[in-house]
């Protein structure tokens, strides 16, 4: 039938509607398609952010858990040398003082001089020029000086052409010894001899080519011995062998013992 003359069309047959099959595969591909998209895009945002949980030179990874580098690193041996910790500077020293012939030493009481009975002869030990076989010609001559803090004890002794003078030169103290034997061996001559063991200090010297001149500080003293030999014989080699072993038994015998 048509109307005002004109055809009317057939209606088209409806398209079958999917199987259920094809509906399940569109939708899992779909969902497949968006899980892919958004892991593509998260992983874009995430590379290109910055990465503080790269690992560090040395290996060192910052820690987490609110944790700081210090804490991650306490357990961690330290490579870079240890300082030992400096100590607090001491107080500057005292000026430095005159040299004492003994330093002070807790308990220690400090070695003092005297002459026994005023006197120096019976103090003296002449054995070595004894050992020489010279022998006294004379008796000893005693003498004392005092001065200003030392009072100087002389004994004078001969022994046929050998002729000994010794001068105990006892100070009020041991700082006043040394004040004396420190200007009395700046004037020394040149080349004079020293010797260790012999009190705090000992040195000698040829004088006028036929005498020996020994100079020993210990203590409160200055010990003087000179020996001259006239002729030139004991040569001085030999007169001074003898002072040195005269030392030791006089400044035993002069040692303060009250």
């Amino acid at each position: 039938m048509t109307l005002y003359g004109s055809a009317v069309p057939e209606p088209a047959p409806e398209e079958p509607a999917p199987s259920p099959r094809r509906r399940y595969l569109i939708v899992l591909a779909t969902v497949i398609a968006l899980i892919l998209g958004g892991g593509s895009a998260a992983f874009l945002l995430l590379d290109t952010s910055p990465n503080i949980n790269r690992t560090a030179p040395n290996g060192y990874a910052p820690p987490g858990d609110g944790a700081t580098a210090t804490d991650a690193l306490s357990d961690q041996p330290s490579t870079s040398p240890s300082v030992s910790p400096t100590a607090s500077p001491s107080h500057s020293p005292s000026p430095s003082r005159s040299p004492s012939a003994h330093p002070s030493t807790p308990g220690i009481t400090p070695v003092t001089y005297r002459a026994p009975n005023g006197v120096l002869c019976p103090s003296v030990n002449f054995q070595p020029v004894l050992d020489m076989h010279f022998t006294t010609s004379a008796d000893p001559t005693e003498s004392q000086t005092a001065g200003y803090n030392y009072v100087d004890y002389g004994c004078r002794q001969p022994f046929g052409k050998v002729l000994a003078q010794v001068d105990a030169l006892i100070f009020s103290d041991a700082k006043a010894a040394s004040g004396y034997y420190v200007q009395q061996k700046a004037t020394a001559p040149a080349g004079s001899d020293r010797f260790s063991g012999l009190g705090t200090d000992a040195y000698g010297y040829v004088s006028k080519t036929n005498s020996y001149i020994l100079w020993v500080l210990d203590g409160n003293l200055t010990l003087g011995i000179s020996l001259s030999a006239a002729g030139g014989t004991p040569v001085p080699g030999r007169l001074r062998d003898c002072e040195v072993a005269m030392a030791p038994g006089t400044l035993h015998n002069l040692v303060n013992k009250g």
